[in-house]
């Protein structure tokens, strides 16, 4: 993908480009199939939290998702994280609903009485905004609502996900007037554009319970629409964050987390890399996959921001 010119939202060129470099590197491997089928084949682990918990359920939802073995895994933790936090989940750009689905059975192993809302167009993304935008195409990731919905029949999921189809201009407010400003303990975005995320992120971020987890797919993707519209509205709440990089394209952050001493300062928003630098699965493939120790990166990435 190529960048579009940064702007004021970041200012450390050398961070974003490291923390975006696997996805320019990989995210062809990473919607390969066969790439994908050789992840989970190998002895890598996805999630420290519940270790195998991906891989038993990724015949399940590997025909749904674009989201790799590695940031599922994330989710997955990040879902027991704020297992105790008050609020459902809310995952904005559902796609075929893999990645909802393997929250819901996760949901479900847990005994928890968490809802899921998932919410789609389903008629693919709307037309990108070509300065603030790149990589995507209108129409991309076109879905099927009735087809989700039998497979969240199938799996028995009924009394935990909730479709919502439509645009999110159209169906945040709605859902939020209707649920009397609910609580939120996950926010999914995997919006892909700078539009999308601002149609559905400031709405939903004050819903969030302190101690919720934000998970951005696309925070990392080098189109830097999803980063710039999160980081936009953060200040326009007069709030910080500390993002944490994760494998691809992927990051979170927890509401109101301050940052340790280890985390990199731009502008006004923190960044984190060191669970980057020690999740070993990930470099580990990582390097196969580029013949590149990526580690030696983060590492001087780190010491050049001591």
């Amino acid at each position: 993908m190529t960048d579009i010119v940064s702007d004021n939202t970041i200012a450390n060129e050398m961070l974003h480009e490291t923390i975006e470099y696997p996805w320019k590197r990989c995210f062809v491997a990473f919607l390969r199939k066969s790439a994908l089928t050789e992840m989970v084949e190998a002895n890598y682990q996805f999630s420290t939290e519940l270790p195998g918990f991906v891989r038993k359920h990724w015949d399940k939802v590997k025909k749904l998702t674009l989201v790799d073995p590695f940031r599922m895994g994330k989710i997955v933790d990040l879902v027991i994280r704020t297992k105790d936090i008050p609020g459902d989940i809310l995952e904005f750009g559902s796609y075929k609903g893999g990645t909802g689905i393997l929250m819901g059975l996760l949901l479900k192993e847990l005994g928890s009485d968490k809802k899921i809302h998932l919410f789609d167009s389903f008629e693919g993304l709307p037309d990108p905004d070509t300065t603030k935008d790149k990589g995507y195409r209108k129409g991309q990731f076109r879905s099927n609502y009735d087809k989700l919905q039998a497979e969240v029949e199938q799996y028995g999921l009924t009394d935990i996900i909730t479709l919502h189809r439509g645009w999110f201009s159209d169906t945040v407010e709605p859902f939020i007037a209707a649920n009397n400003s609910p609580k939120v303990s996950i926010l999914h975005l995997d919006c892909d554009l700078y539009t999308s995320t601002m149609d559905c992120f400031p709405q939903t971020y004050p819903l969030i319970s302190e101690g919720g987890a934000i998970i951005l797919d696309d925070f990392n993707d080098g189109g830097r629409g999803e980063k710039r519209a999160v980081i936009e509205c953060l200040r326009a709440l007069e709030s910080t964050a500390c993002f944490v990089a994760c494998p691809g394209s992927q990051s979170y952050f927890i509401k109101n987390q301050a940052p340790d001493e280890f985390a990199i300062q731009d502008l006004d928003m923190y960044y984190d890399v060191v669970e980057l630098a020690s999740n070993e699965p990930f470099l580990t493939w990582i390097e196969k996959d580029i013949e590149e120790d990526y580690l030696v990166k983060l590492e001087a990435l780190l010491a050049a921001n001591k």
